[in-house]
């Protein structure tokens, strides 16, 4: 499963790669965003079959401020790789490794009482 997910986003970054370099100047701004914006699906959960599974593949990396956040789960204990999934106020949803010292502190802030919780 892993290496067709590595064999995946190295297929489409040469794709995107090639493309771009053969773009005229504005074309290469777009692909390029357009390429980040791919690759930042695979930090997202997914649905696995039927059932309603949120599963992960990949964390987010780069910390996330609290103020974005709103909620988080869990991933099933079905799914590969465990994770948390956090909830922004526009209702996205964002993997992220629960042994990463940011991820603690977010989960931390949502589970305090609104009254004691810092602006």
């Amino acid at each position: 499963m892993k290496a067709a997910l590595i064999t995946l986003t190295v297929f489409i970054f040469v794709a995107f790669y090639n493309e771009a370099e053969s773009a005229p100047g504005g074309e290469t701004k777009r692909r390029t965003e357009a390429f980040k914006r791919n690759i930042d699906e695979f930090s997202k959960p997914t649905q696995i079959g039927s059932d309603v599974v949120s599963c992960c593949f990949d964390y987010m990396k780069k910390p996330i401020p609290f103020k974005h956040m709103t909620d988080y789960f869990y991933t099933s204990s079905r799914c590969s790789k465990f994770a948390v999934v956090l909830v922004t106020r526009k209702n996205r949803k964002i993997c992220a490794n629960p042994e990463d010292e940011w991820v603690k502190n977010i989960i931390n802030a949502l589970e305090m009482p609104e009254a004691t919780q810092k602006p």
